[in-house]
């Protein structure tokens, strides 16, 4: 979606830069112990760990939930017709906060360029 964004408060930068990567290496260490399960059951719910999912998809559920989080990152909308921008609030998710450029409205403001999607196989 070209109008929608992610903010990430500076206040929660350690959540990135520590708590996700921790969390992710902590999953991969249980599995490489072969208890993958017994990890999945103590962070999600035992449901999760019968759901026998490939790596990449517990991994992006790591990220989701930690995502996910009260106030973690905000969603932030951009009216394609005046330019103004919707911030998510974090005390209540459902409460958008407005603001409008003081300039004129910049077209594409979130049309960064797509990354470069290869992966090493192995």
């Amino acid at each position: 979606m070209p109008s929608l964004g992610h903010v990430l408060p500076d206040r929660k930068s350690a959540l990135v830069f520590d708590l996700i990567p921790r969390t992710i290496a902590s999953s991969i260490a249980a599995r490489v112990r072969g208890e993958g399960h017994v990890w999945q059951k103590r962070f999600f719910s035992d449901k999760y760990a019968e759901l026998n999912l490939k790596d990449e998809e517990v991994v992006f559920d790591i990220l989701t939930s930690w995502r996910m989080g009260a106030g973690n990152v905000l969603e932030i909308w951009r009216c394609e017709a005046c330019g103004r921008l919707w911030v998510q609030d974090w005390r209540t998710p459902n409460r958008l906060i407005a603001f409008q450029p003081e300039d004129e409205p910049v077209q594409d403001l979130f049309a960064v360029p797509e990354p470069e999607e290869t992966v090493p196989e192995f």
